[in-house]
């Protein structure tokens, strides 16, 4: 009997109507935060140091909020570019840098686009040192061992500060020009 006045209900219903009624909770269950064409966030737990890996000096305070692992909604999600040359060859920014089973960073790489994505669930500041410091402890990429930055370029223009404390935001198209460093 209820099944039947369900039936009959659902039938008044526009088609229009119901389709909708049906996408709309689909696509609030898709992945929050990823852009398309990406595989999906893996679920996370916190986790601070790989247990089967090399063993790093402790964060600086300052620096614990990298180890974190993202989990829930984030407030904070943007892009950024980052293209590196080491001797005009291209050096090329792997896929899944601050992303393990175990834990997303809050800032990683999805795919070898060069893409940098900055995630957390609360509003802060990220810098490209920070995308470096997650690479080398949680990623396997270091890029500068061995290397002197000759050149930085923002959006096409020339970067004279620090690379290492620029602000990573929306849109930034960077580019790291660095040298092998000899020995004497």
């Amino acid at each position: 009997m209820w099944f039947c006045q369900m039936r009959e209900y659902f039938r008044r219903i526009h088609p229009l109507t119901f389709g909708v009624l049906m996408v709309i909770p689909a696509l609030l269950s898709c992945g929050v935060g990823q852009t398309p064409g990406e595989p999906p966030v893996p679920v996370s737990t916190p986790t601070l140091v790989p247990e089967d890996g090399p063993v790093l000096s402790p964060l600086d305070p300052s620096d614990e909020i990298l180890a974190e692992c993202i989990y829930g909604e984030v407030v904070i999600h943007i892009h950024v570019r980052l293209t590196i040359t080491v001797e005009d060859r291209l050096v090329p920014i792997p896929p899944g840098v601050g992303i393990s089973p175990e834990c997303t960073h809050p800032l990683h790489t999805h795919n070898d686009s060069g893409v940098i994505h900055v995630e957390h669930t609360r509003l802060e500041e990220f810098t490209l040192g920070d995308f470096f410091v997650i690479g080398e402890r949680w990623g396997e990429f270091d890029p500068l061992a061995g290397m002197q930055v000759v050149g930085v370029w923002i959006n096409g223009g020339r970067y004279s500060s620090d690379y290492w404390t620029l602000p990573l935001t929306e849109g930034l198209d960077i580019r790291l020009d660095l040298v092998r460093l000899t020995s004497a």
